[in-house]
């Protein structure tokens, strides 16, 4: 499990902050005796997905990241600046929270240099230039004249 965490996040300070997140325990005595609390439905559709291992929770082969935790590890995935599409990728191959992608998005949207870098896949719409009428009408002249040559042979 220690290689689902970014390099700047040690295992026992993630299970530690785990034992300490109150949302982290239920999750783990709901998953234990399958007993749904309101506050946690919104889990209930992903139920069998989720399991624990060693004391963490995980989604698949992914960690649950608790709520104090989530801003740090959003910061150390956005570090370098790849934008929002790769800072959602490298996040979804290793840790998983709820609203995880909104988290993301609302972090690039307020980074000021995800801002300088980002690559702009709107091209800038082609300008029309108005061909001067003499050119347009040499440009006629010429093709009809190797139009009637190829026709004539």
């Amino acid at each position: 499990m220690e290689q689902q965490l970014p390099k700047a996040l040690k295992l026992e300070e993630f299970n530690e902050t785990c034992q300490q997140d109150e949302e982290s325990q239920k999750i783990k005595y709901t998953l234990k005796y399958d007993v749904w609390p309101i506050e946690l439905k919104k889990y209930e559709i992903m139920k069998n997905e989720l399991s624990i291992v060693d004391n963490t929770v995980l989604r698949g082969m992914r960690l649950v990241v608790p709520k104090n935790l989530r801003d740090r590890i959003l910061n150390l995935a956005q570090e370098p600046h790849p934008g929002l599409n790769r800072t959602k990728m490298r996040l979804r191959q290793k840790v998983w929270w709820r609203l995880m992608n909104k988290d993301v998005e609302n972090l690039i949207s307020k980074c000021y240099s995800c801002k300088l870098v980002k690559n702009d896949l709107n091209p800038e719409p082609l300008i029309r230039h108005e061909m001067p009428h003499a050119i347009g009408n040499l440009f006629v002249e010429i093709f009809l004249v190797l139009y009637r040559q190829v026709m004539n042979n």
